[in-house]
């Protein structure tokens, strides 16, 4: 599927997938490669089809430069220094028409990173209660609030760095295979503060879907640049500082096709979700009958040394 080059042989190849789906993804193993296949189509704008009525990236990056530069004159956001475009070489992929590359700094309203106080080894008891997150709390387009430990009574805490619903956060340390993953934030509770390991920020969303943009930044042509720009003296102390996370190339389309991807992702994770269950289920129940029978046939060993079954001659009895 990530090989073709034309709306109509993706078709055809999506079309071999569903008629042999239950020979080609038949354990969870594959149904997690089907998952990263879908959100590379996705963000190569091969998942749902073009429309020419809709309104070209380059129109919206118009859009999304002069709404920029009337907040910062209102001083709402501070200016940031102008990044270079993408240039077009070998290694930047082709993408459909009415799309366009964009510098992530050219589509956020704001960035930060937190607070990395010494903690409490243990979770909060209560909502009431403040804690920070660990980075662990940042899965690949997953949010898990209740990693975090408990920050200490005797420190104040500092409510600017509460997260909140609609946050993008990404990790930007710690060994190698956690720095660069990257997730919305969709649900929480109060009192959880983000961590100096963490990068904040929010987009100009009335012109880009965050869903969309955190797809980007979780595979395909923005992931690996967020890879290369990894840099730390071994793989378990990487970094990626917040300049050179500004300036990921993020391939932008219309905002109309934007919807219609993340709702086409969305479908698909959810019959990909269901898929992986079915076939753990069934894992389990193979796994409990395969026990089952195991034990039955140590215990029919058992039987036959122990002599447990024969036949002996009657001796008389109390009848």
């Amino acid at each position: 599927m990530l090989s073709a080059e034309k709306q109509d042989e993706f078709e055809q190849r999506w079309q071999h997938i569903c008629e042999n789906f239950d020979l080609l993804y038949d354990n969870p193993e594959n149904v997690e490669r089907l998952k990263q296949a879908i959100l590379q189509l996705a963000v190569q704008g091969k998942l749902v089809t073009q429309n020419p009525e809709d309104e070209p990236a380059s129109v919206l990056i118009e859009k999304i430069n002069s709404d920029k530069k009337n907040l910062i004159k209102a001083g709402k956001i501070k200016g940031t220094k102008s990044l270079s475009p993408l240039e077009a070489t070998d290694d930047v992929p082709t993408l459909p028409e009415k799309w366009e590359f964009v510098n992530l700094d050219s589509i956020i309203l704001f960035m930060d990173a937190g607070w990395s106080p010494a903690c409490r080894n243990h979770p909060t008891e209560d909502e009431d209660t403040w804690g920070v997150l660990k980075t662990t709390s940042v899965q690949p387009l997953m949010f898990l609030w209740t990693e975090h430990k408990q920050l200490p009574e005797n420190l104040i805490p500092r409510p600017q760095y509460e997260v909140k619903v609609g946050d993008i956060l990404i990790t930007r340390a710690g060994p190698k295979n956690r720095v660069g993953i990257c997730c919305l934030v969709k649900d929480t509770r109060s009192h959880l503060m983000i961590s100096d390991k963490i990068i904040r920020f929010h987009l100009l969303d009335e012109f880009v879907f965050p869903e969309f943009i955190t797809l980007c930044l979780n595979t395909g042509f923005s992931q690996n640049y967020i890879e290369s720009q990894k840099s730390g003296m071994a793989e378990s102390q990487m970094n990626i500082s917040q300049n050179k996370l500004r300036m990921t190339p993020i391939p932008l389309p219309p905002l109309a096709e934007q919807k219609r991807i993340v709702e086409k992702v969305e479908q698909f994770m959810g019959l990909c979700d269901e898929l992986e269950s079915n076939l753990r289920k069934e894992q389990e129940d193979s796994e409990k009958l395969m026990e089952a029978v195991v034990k039955g046939l140590l215990e029919g060993e058992d039987t036959e040394k122990n002599g447990i079954g024969e036949t002996y001659p009657a001796t008389g009895g109390d009848y």
